[in-house]
């Protein structure tokens, strides 16, 4: 045994770099180390006195720089003028326009733009928004919002609605409306809300597709002939345990509204319950997220009224079946899943795996999971704890392969 031991004594004095070697040597006017123990010993001490911290360094510092300084400004509100960037409604193209947000107005933030697209959509809004009342336990806000959406994609109702009838129509519609809310514990909200809008349907104007009303009977377009005003009353409550805030890891986010939709001209109306149900779990200090959520949208309708087919909600798009185009199904019905697995490049760039599942119907036991539309895909999320401020996804399966770049996350 002390022979073996020797052998390595030797075998690590020659294996030894020579810049070893040279530490290892006493400082001038310093007494030579007795044993080699004691050599050790200063070197470790002598190495303390000169750590630094780990400096990041190419790539990696400029994405450390954009999470903890470029990215604040951008998500970050401020009173004055600001630019509108980004769409005023899927399928509406890249829109710009002024805006001025005032961030204290008698207790009120108060923030109005106007954007326009290349593609001729454009948007007005206004809006007062009441953060903190009640001591910070109530909210509440008010709006009013004019638009024109003159490409609105239409393929037909129902699950079986086929790629090659795609048409489009005009939307105009004027809305003024109003909600309120109560945090009745830090994790859950209860409110409700009201709006009054008035909806108008024209010819299409996208000259590369032909007008809905040109290739679907009057009876397969509801509503779009009819001149209509709404008045809607909601009522939800929302759970929200996700943290962070606006870039989830851990935690929760689940909301059910209740909405009774009336129809001023004595049409019965209907009554639609909207569920939004989404679980972050992650893994490695939350370097890893997998995300699963739960989307539905249901609708009750009595046997003499009618749902216009521009109010039923639809699947298809970037935020729910990624490999189809925006508005590609719609019907009174409609459920999706959606499964995510985030995870981290490098700081302010997460990458992303996912797979949605998802299907409209004209009534609930129309559902078949077997029928479900399906797509999966992979894309990359740039942002950080603030927010995801720019997210690229490709997409395959369903009608695919479709490729989205979006700001902001899909959810």
């Amino acid at each position: 045994m002390r022979n073996a031991l020797c052998g390595l004594g030797l075998a690590a004095a020659f294996l030894l770099p020579a810049t070893a070697s040279a530490d290892l040597q006493p400082a001038e006017g310093a007494a030579a180390p007795t044993t080699r123990a004691e050599a050790w010993r200063r070197l470790r001490a002598d190495k303390s006195t000169r750590l630094h911290a780990y400096v990041p360094k190419g790539v990696e510092k400029f994405a450390v720089r954009f999470e903890d300084n470029i990215l604040p400004r951008l998500t970050t509100q401020r009173s004055g003028l600001y630019p509108f960037v980004g769409r005023i409604t899927p399928g509406g193209g890249f829109a710009l326009g002024p805006g001025v947000r005032l961030l204290d107005v008698a207790g009120a933030q108060w923030t109005t733009y106007a954007a326009a697209s290349l593609k001729s959509y454009w948007q007005i809004e206004s809006r007062l928004f009441w953060p903190r009342l009640a001591g910070g336990r109530a909210f509440a806000s008010a709006y009013g919002r004019f638009y024109r959406f003159p490409q609105e994609d239409f393929y037909g109702i129902g699950p079986d609605s086929d790629r090659a009838n795609r048409s489009d129509f005009d939307m105009r519609q004027g809305t003024v409306g109003g909600s309120a809310g109560f945090r009745v514990r830090p994790w859950l909200t209860v409110g409700g809300g009201t709006d009054v809008f008035r909806p108008r349907v024209f010819a299409g104007g996208d000259n590369r597709v032909p007008n809905a009303g040109e290739i679907f009977e009057p009876e397969e377009l509801p509503g779009a002939t009819d001149r209509h005003t709404f008045v809607s009353a909601e009522g939800f409550a929302a759970v929200r345990t996700a943290e962070p805030a606006f870039n989830p890891r851990r935690g929760g986010r689940y909301r059910v509204g209740v909405a009774r939709v009336v129809d001023t001209s004595a049409d019965p109306g209907f009554t639609r319950v909207d569920v939004d149900l989404q679980q972050y779990l992650s893994v490695l200090n939350e370097r890893r997220v997998f995300v699963l959520r739960a989307l539905g949208s249901f609708t009750d309708v009595p046997g003499d009224g009618i749902m216009p087919f521009y109010l039923m909600r639809t699947l298809g798009g970037s935020s729910t079946l990624r490999g189809f185009r925006d508005f590609r199904f719609r019907d009174r019905h409609l459920l999706a899943l959606q499964a995510e697995y985030r995870f981290e490049i490098f700081t302010a760039l997460d990458g992303a795996l996912f797979y949605d599942a998802g299907q409209v119907a004209p009534t609930l036991d129309r559902f078949r999971w077997r029928e479900f539309e399906r797509d999966w895909g992979f894309g990359l999320r740039f942002g950080g704890n603030g927010g995801v401020f720019l997210r690229l996804d490709l997409a395959y399966g369903g009608e695919g392969p479709r490729t989205w770049l979006r700001f902001g996350h899909v959810f």
